[in-house]
């Protein structure tokens, strides 16, 4: 349908034009400048008072209205593990955390990882790496140490 073929165009044009601003903001603030206390300005007349901190920033309508314009694939998870907090909280555990955790808990058997080896062939079948032993392995280590870390929640 020549409409559906339109208006996925117009779909990837925003997209590209939404990149151009976040890697204009790169080249000029550099390499992850939305991990800085400040922010002077953005590129494209969209301005920010450069007393803004981060967690300010976060919150920000103008970084809002760049998130929901787009933020390029390559960039997402830099920026959404910083503006989540989830930066800021993996800076307060030890690196070796979730290796610690995955020892902690290889071989235990639970309700959970019943439950869990029960369900993961059945999770995202046909997903392009998902469904393959790697992707099924990593998964269980997430679904496993997820489960034994929050007792409470465990897994569902």
């Amino acid at each position: 349908n020549v409409d559906d073929v339109n208006v996925l165009n117009e779909v990837r044009e925003k997209v590209r034009q939404q990149g151009r601003v976040w890697w204009a903001l790169e080249a000029s603030k550099g390499a992850n400048w939305y991990l800085q206390p400040q922010v002077s300005s953005l590129s494209e007349g969209i301005v920010l008072k450069s007393s803004l901190k981060l967690a300010a920033l976060a919150n920000s309508i103008t970084l809002k209205r760049l998130i929901r314009k787009g933020i390029p694939p390559v960039l997402r998870p830099k920026v959404w593990f910083s503006l989540s907090g989830a930066a800021k909280k993996k800076s307060t555990v030890p690196e070796s955390y979730y290796n610690d955790l995955t020892k902690a808990v290889d071989g235990k058997v639970t309700p959970a990882t019943r439950q869990i080896d029960h369900d993961l062939p059945r999770t995202f079948p046909g997903h392009p790496w998902l469904d393959t032993p790697e992707g099924h392995a990593a998964l269980r280590r997430v679904l496993v140490g997820y489960s034994f870390r929050d007792s409470d929640v465990g897994y569902c």
